[in-house]
């Protein structure tokens, strides 16, 4: 079925081709240029005051890009709704000159429903970057009050029962932390976006209901970020990787190759604590070569136009900027490849929109099932790309999942670049949608764990699960 946005997308293909046969193609060649950043304004400074017309100007360039450049877009509004939004946000616009942080702040504010942690918005002040997002991060806090479970409630050790915490109900609050001796205790668990020193709670005793005070402790796994790949062999194989991002491409190739290594291992520690994002193309072949299963990945949904490709330019270009001296030649290949996309789709192609889900798998390449346990350890700083092998790592039979909460920035990623010309506002947007086959995954809260560690004993944590797991009698079920 042919969906509204795809229709148009044909019309202005079709339109585009007969403007360059009319001769027209001028309008085209401009509509493949204005959208790229110059290397020169990658780090331009933000100017002074914005007129009103500069601000409506760069208004209307966003409209255009969030429109032919966000995969985003169909998932966030319907189209109605994103004509509301402009609608809304071109009347807000200031009618007086504003500096471009204050312009900045407007439009983040006002595109802050898009929920998304790879949107946001930037300008250059004194050469510093003054970012600030569409979303943000769900942090862990935990109390230290241990529950036990009785017919449904959870009832404290003086015996009265938690009703909830600050309006959450005690179902959706009380989560399985580890213990001591790898036992798993029960303990108000709450995310939230706002720092937090304590839950006021409300418990239930004796038909009467009393309101206490809970301190919390902001959960931090504090992983170091020294080497990007360590793997320790004995008594274990506990693989530390820190990095997926392409630059480091010579040790990601090295992670890969340990899959065949532990894959007979009757327990296998992989950690993921502070990997940060890059590209999951490493995690996917580390599966592959764990397992023979089929995995599930995420429903992709690629959005491919001719502002997506000016935005992949003036992406790797400004990463070249940002690293002049580095050499890395995979960051040259990339400019290269941008700018033979554009010039072929602006000979070809003209105008286009192209956005289709894609249910897609990571094939096993193994020559048999996983059959040990793989004990998976995140953070919030597992994000994007690294958020992939929670994806995957829990369809694998055996795999426990420990820590926190994963980063939660996911839902649209393949970053692209684009300028506000006018205000040298600089922002990104995702040209590719992951949908969570299974909906675990929520941007902002990411995946949450099998069973939370507290962040007292991050290591000793790990490796008391590590070594239960490679017992017969270990009495931990997770799954």
């Amino acid at each position: 079925m042919t969906r509204p946005f795809e229709r148009r997308s044909y019309r202005l293909a079709l339109l585009a081709a007969l403007g360059l046969a009319l001769g027209c193609g001028r309008t085209v060649r401009t509509r493949y240029a204005e959208l790229i950043t110059p290397a020169a304004a990658c780090r331009a400074e933000a100017p002074g005051p914005l007129s009103p017309e500069a601000m409506a100007a760069d208004f209307a360039v966003l409209e255009r890009v969030l429109r032919r450049g966000y995969a985003g877009y169909p998932l966030a509004a319907d189209e109605a709704e994103w004509e509301r939004v402009f609608a809304e946000g071109r009347a807000r616009l200031p009618d007086a000159p504003r500096s471009a942080l204050a312009f900045r702040d407007l439009l983040a504010e006002h595109f802050r429903f898009l929920d998304d942690n790879h949107v946001g918005f930037w300008v250059y002040v004194d050469g510093e970057r003054r970012w600030r997002g569409t979303s943000g991060h769900d942090q862990a806090y935990v109390a230290a009050l241990r529950l036990e479970e009785e017919g449904g409630a959870h009832r404290a050790p003086d015996g009265a029962t938690l009703v909830g915490c600050e309006g959450v109900e005690s179902a959706e609050l009380v989560r399985p932390v580890l213990g001591p001796g790898a036992s798993v205790e029960l303990r108000p668990l709450v995310l939230s976006r706002e720092p937090l020193e304590a839950l006021r709670c409300t418990f239930e005793a004796g038909g009467e209901e009393e309101v206490r005070a809970l301190p919390v402790r902001r959960v931090d796994l504090g992983a170091e970020r020294s080497a990007p790949l360590r793997v320790e062999e004995a008594p274990f194989p506990w693989i530390r990787l820190r990095t997926l991002v392409m630059s480091q491409e010579p040790v990601l190739e090295e992670f890969v190759a340990t899959a065949e290594r532990v894959r007979e291992a009757p327990v296998v520690v992989l950690d993921l604590r502070r990997t940060g994002g890059g590209s999951d193309r490493f995690v996917n072949r580390w599966f592959a070569q764990l397992t023979s299963q089929d995995l599930r990945y995420w429903v992709r949904g690629r959005l491919e136009s001719e502002v997506v490709l000016q935005g992949a330019l003036s992406f790797w270009e400004c990463v070249r900027v940002a690293r002049p001296t580095h050499g890395d030649s995979w960051v040259d290949r990339r400019i290269a490849r941008a700018h033979r996309e554009l010039a072929e789709a602006r000979e070809e192609r003209g105008l286009f929109y192209e956005l289709e889900p894609k249910p897609t798998r990571v094939f096993g390449r193994a020559p048999r099932r996983f059959g040990g346990r793989l004990l998976v350890v995140v953070d919030r700083g597992c994000q994007s790309a690294c958020e992939t092998a929670i994806l995957l790592a829990r369809q694998v039979e055996g795999a426990v999942i420990v820590g926190e909460n994963t980063g939660g920035v996911m839902k649209v990623g393949e970053m692209r670049r684009y300028r506000l010309p006018r205000s040298q506002i600089h922002l990104t947007l995702g040209h590719q949608s992951h949908t969570d086959p299974f909906g675990a995954f929520r941007e902002g809260r990411g995946f949450v764990p099998d069973v939370w560690l507290d962040g007292e004993d991050p290591e000793g944590d790990v490796r008391a699960v590590a070594e239960c797991l490679a017992r017969d009698d270990c009495p931990l079920r997770f799954r």
